[in-house]
Formats: structure tokens, sequence, C-alpha cells
């Protein structure tokens, strides 16, 4: 923690590296993905979106079929995953470059941490937290080998936070809005 406040070079250099142990971890394990039933379904029914231009306008709808989505993000989940099918027309890459956007997500994500914590509270806790973030091996594991809806969520509550956070301790009101669109994902 002292590193922080009397060092500042040596504490980027190991944030850094804590960042790019992070990258390594989330990337080099993207080609052990493990693909069942519901995310193949739910790439299926991306790149369908994708070729038919029929956006998907509703939320989770009960029953089995390619127009039945059930996810817990709703239409955001088939948004996400289409926009990072845009960058590849290879079949091979279609279910890689989902898990590529995850990890460059978590990655954001776990500077949006450092952000929030430094700027609401001090700089070693932004790192310890974007540290403990970025390096949790379950989070690794889980996010860089499995492709389910939650996973895309830690941007999204590390958002969230932030705009409560400027809401209620600095009484800005208006982050209640972004905070509700958030929320509303």
């Amino acid at each position: 923690m002292f590193i922080v406040m009397r060092r500042p070079t040596l504490f980027l250099v190991v944030f850094l590296l804590a960042l790019l142990l992070g990258a390594f971890f989330r990337f080099g394990f993207a080609d052990l993905t493990r693909f069942g039933k519901e995310p193949v379904k739910d790439l299926v029914t991306t790149q369908a979106m994708l070729t038919s231009g029929k956006p998907i306008a509703h939320g989770v709808l009960g029953g089995l079929g390619p127009e039945k989505t059930q996810v817990t993000l709703g239409p955001t989940y088939y948004y996400l995953l289409g926009f990072s099918l845009l960058f590849t027309s290879n079949p091979y890459y279609v279910p890689l470059f989902p898990i590529f956007l995850l990890a460059v997500l978590n990655l954001l994500a776990a500077l949006a941490t450092y952000k929030l914590c430094k700027y609401f509270f001090n700089p070693a806790a932004g790192f310890l937290a974007a540290s403990l973030y970025v390096l949790a091996p379950w989070n690794i594991i889980h996010a860089a080998t499995i492709l389910t809806p939650p996973n895309l969520l830690p941007p999204v509550v590390i958002l969230l936070f932030y705009c409560l956070f400027q809401s209620v301790i600095n009484h800005k009101d208006v982050f209640l809005i972004p905070a509700a669109a958030f929320l509303a994902l």
C-alpha cells in the first residue's frame, strides 16, 4: 500500500504488470472456450440477426426455437455479440471473437475499478481492487472459457456504481439517469 504513496513510478509499473498478466491469462485461454447448447444457439441467433437485418427488440421469451431468447440480458446480449461478430467473416473465428470482446470488457472493467476506487477512496484502494479483479483465478477461468451473459455484467456494474457514488456522495442527481440506464441492462 505504501508503494502507491511513495513511489508512483513503481506503482505504475506494478499496476501495468498486473494488467498485462490479466490480459495474458484472458487472451491465452480463449481457445479453451467451452461451447454448449446455449452459447451456440446465441451465436446462431446473433448471426441470423446480422444477416437478416431484423434486430431483436424483445426481452426474454419462454419456449424453444431460434427466435426465443432465454438470456438474462435480453436483446443487449445479442447486440454485444453482434458487435464482436462484425470483426470477422471467417466461420472459424466466430466463437472466439465474443470471448475476445469479453476479455477486453473485463480489462476495461479493471481499469474502471481502479478509477472508481481512486476517485472515491485512494490510489492504494484502486490498485488493490483492480489487481484483485484482474488476477482473480475464478474470474479468469470462468470469463475466459465460458460464454454466458453474466460475464458481460462487470463493466456495466462498475459504471452503475460510479453513477450511484456520484449521485450519493457528490450530490449530483444527474447521474441517476445513466444509473437507471445501466440498471436496465
